[in-house]
């Protein structure tokens, strides 16, 4: 517990921390968490490395799988379905001459995504298109498995 007299007036605090390097210790602190995947010499953040994001809207016929993947070309996705698993992959080629950025927030690289599918998908009509940097595919339902719903009386 505190005592009386032993706090410390908030102008001597104050000053102990602004003038002893509290800004250079938080940058330092900073630098750690938001750089501490990045290896030495890289000048890619982290976040250029993270995996493409997706979102999975559910329909009453169908699921719809969006990734974003803006920057990437339509020809070297491959959407596949193996096993009750859909696979979503990108494979960047490989450049000769590759290209030497000062700074890089963006990277377009290779990635491979997958989901596991239930038995409710009709694999067999799975579609996908790419517009506007947005690969979408189109998992519908098998209309065996929907069940429409229906009100229960109370007694």
């Amino acid at each position: 517990m505190f005592k009386r007299d032993q706090h410390i007036p908030m102008d001597q605090h104050r000053s102990s921390v602004c003038n002893g390097g509290f800004r250079e210790r938080l940058e330092r602190i900073q630098k750690h968490l938001f750089d501490m995947h990045a290896t030495a010499g890289d000048r890619t953040p982290p976040m250029a490395k993270s995996e493409v994001p997706v979102n999975i809207l559910e329909h009453p016929e169908y699921f719809e799988v969006q990734l974003f993947a803006a920057g990437r070309k339509k020809e070297l996705f491959t959407v596949a379905i193996e096993n009750a698993t859909l696979y979503l992959s990108y494979d960047e080629p490989t450049d000769s001459d590759p290209l030497h950025f000062s700074y890089q927030e963006y990277a377009a690289s290779s990635f491979r995504r997958a989901f596991k599918l239930d038995e409710h998908m009709l694999t067999d009509n799975v579609q996908a298109s790419f517009e506007e940097g947005v690969l979408t595919v189109i998992l519908p339902k098998n209309p065996e498995a929907i069940k429409p719903a229906r009100v229960v009386t109370i007694d």
